[in-house]
């Protein structure tokens, strides 16, 4: 099931309930799951947003590695 829409979907529905309730850290970690998968099925622009959310998500949070790790992401997926 890595990478399949599914997946991607609740890892992305998981992360956007803990950023309401204020915990970044497991979102971000949700979101980038969420990201992975959609890269390895093929869906670029998909990925490009969640590792763009996760990059916003970070830099509000101060979590330095995450953005630095989104936007290595980024750089790659960018055409």
């Amino acid at each position: 099931m890595r990478g399949s829409p599914l997946r991607s979907k609740a890892s992305t529905q998981v992360a956007h309930y803990h950023a309401q309730a204020g915990d970044s850290a497991r979102a971000i970690g949700y979101l980038e799951r969420a990201a992975v998968a959609a890269e390895t099925r093929g869906a670029a622009e998909q990925s490009q947003a969640l590792w763009e959310r996760v990059q916003r998500l970070a830099s509000r949070s101060g979590d330095a590695d995450a953005e630095r790790r989104a936007g290595e992401r980024l750089a790659v997926l960018a055409p």
